[in-house]
């Protein structure tokens, strides 16, 4: 609370696993506010969570620079995010590179944009059927992954030009590195009635494919 003197940043201890933060009476976070929870999880050297499902932001997509890195200097911060309540996209390269990022939750997110969460320290994925649209590249090079349900029903077709079909293409690409323990597990949920043309196109890190209803794997699936 801004106003209301909950919590102040400068008091929040040392060592915490997950800063959970809501907002009320009509107060948005901004994003030298997301700036400021990201200052305070780097002061204290160990990467934490940051649960802001009760609270709103003051746009629908999540800003591309909260936590982005580069492969030089990877953003070490976040073990953990539940999006606001009110965000419904995740911009372009918005977690590229953060290393530390373990776990995700989408809330209310639905649109997941090119390469968002590329050469991320991705675990476990949940993409609910609550996600419609995902971007090229969005999970690349997540080669920490172990888990992923996908229960997306986003289609883009089976055409082989155009920005709409590219735009899932290559979603889970690994193929960058050689994987000595391969180890990826994919269940595809019941809301996936067709895969999307090369979405699990070059990933030689699944081990098993687990579909809980019938699915259409197009080519080159």
């Amino acid at each position: 609370s801004k106003d209301g003197g909950q919590t102040w940043l400068e008091d929040i201890p040392a060592e915490f696993e997950v800063l959970t933060v809501r907002t009320n009476n009509g107060v948005k976070l901004s994003a030298a506010d997301i700036s400021a929870f990201k200052a305070s999880i780097t002061e204290q050297n160990a990467p934490a969570g940051l649960d802001l499902g009760q609270a709103d932001y003051e746009s629908e997509t999540f800003p591309a620079d909260a936590f982005a890195g580069t492969a030089i200097n990877p953003n070490k911060t976040l073990s953990y995010i539940r999006f606001p309540k009110n965000v419904t996209a995740v911009a372009s390269k918005a977690f590229v590179y953060c290393t530390a990022l373990e776990t995700v939750d989408f809330n209310s997110v639905s649109n997941i944009a090119e390469s968002a969460f590329q050469d991320s320290g991705l675990k476990k994925l949940n993409v609910p059927a609550t996600v419609t649209l995902l971007g090229k590249y969005a999970f690349k090079n997540c080669y920490s992954l172990e888990e992923v349900y996908y229960n997306s029903p986003y289609d883009p077709g089976n055409e082989i030009g155009g920005s709409k079909s590219a735009a899932n293409w290559d979603t889970f690409w690994q193929d960058n590195t050689d994987i000595a323990n391969p180890s990826l597990t994919v269940t595809i949920g019941p809301d996936v009635e067709k895969t999307p043309r090369r979405h699990l196109r070059h990933n030689n890190s699944i081990v098993k494919i687990i579909c809980e209803d019938v699915v259409y794997f197009r080519n080159y699936g």
